[in-house]
């Protein structure tokens, strides 16, 4: 989902089918990079689409200290919002900007289509792309969304932690660090079902 789509597939002795390797770790690791970005930024999906290389800068404290810090595009206030980039987000950061640069000084250059304002912005190095064929473009909101609906999905499916109750008044044991799959997403986030306590 992050780079390209070049790929090499081996054949899956289970199933009988050829599996695209490339194609599979790309996903992948968009979808653990796209999750933690949110995690650690608070972003909206459209806002996090828009962080590029630029958006990374520094502050120098009088006491020569360097902080990280991640700014944010104005969106819905109009403002910029600016993150300190902690050593966990500075982690996510620094892979995806490696795996764009292939040891090249700067992330290429991607286009990025508006499709809520209906604009094409200024090709900047945004950090989340992929090339396809010979064009390099944003990820859209709409594939990004799904992304992460699928990822709950799975997660849904996986996870005993929030596997359906058996029983119509019990409810499953839900950690709070697995909500954030769920927040990620923008879908409600999942809770205990309450039971009536009789009078």
């Amino acid at each position: 989902m992050i780079g390209t789509t070049r790929g090499c597939s081996v054949h899956d002795g289970q199933s009988g089918r050829a599996v695209n390797v490339t194609l599979a770790e790309d996903s992948a690791f968009g979808q653990w990079a796209t999750v933690r970005t949110l995690r650690h930024t608070g972003a909206r999906n459209e806002d996090m689409l828009e962080l590029s290389q630029l958006s990374i800068r520094q502050y120098v404290r009088p006491d020569g200290e360097v902080i990280g810090l991640l700014v944010t595009a104005p969106s819905k206030t109009d403002r910029e919002r600016v993150v300190p980039v902690a050593a966990e987000l500075f982690h996510v950061l620094a892979f995806i900007i490696r795996r764009l640069t292939h040891n090249q000084p700067t992330v290429a250059l991607a286009t990025h289509d508006d499709k809520a304002e209906r604009v094409t912005i200024e090709q900047q190095p945004f950090l989340f792309q992929r090339t396809i064929g010979q064009r390099t473009e944003v990820i859209t909101p709409g594939a990004l969304r799904d992304m992460l609906f699928r990822l709950c999905a799975d997660f849904h499916e996986t996870s005993s932690a929030i596997a359906r109750p058996t029983s119509p008044t019990a409810a499953p044991d839900i950690p709070r660090a697995n909500t954030a799959h769920w927040a990620a997403a923008g879908g409600p986030t999942p809770q205990p079902a309450h039971t009536k306590t009789p009078h």
